[in-house]
């Protein structure tokens, strides 16, 4: 009866390490993500512009789905202060 306890403690044990272990990977796995260089090149990614449609614009972030994102020509014409005369 005490073998068999223990066989299941161990067993149990076994499956916490693992789930740190994934939870562990799993936060490194984001960092990794998020970080803005990666073998000395910036990581980009592609998004959609939400004003004109553009395609082929980049972020140098995750994009987080839901969030209105845009290229740099409409970027820096939503910023300009010639808007708000």
């Amino acid at each position: 009866m005490f073998e068999e306890r223990l066989l299941a403690l161990e067993a149990e044990v076994a499956e916490l390490q693992q789930n740190v272990r994934d939870l562990f990977g799993a936060v490194l796995n984001r960092h990794d993500k998020n970080r803005e260089r990666r073998d000395g090149e910036r990581v980009m990614h592609k998004i959609t512009c939400s004003q004109c449609g553009d395609q082929n614009a980049t972020l140098p972030f995750s994009p987080v789905p839901g969030r209105e994102y845009f290229c740099k020509r409409c970027h820096k014409n939503r910023l300009s202060p010639s808007d708000s005369l």
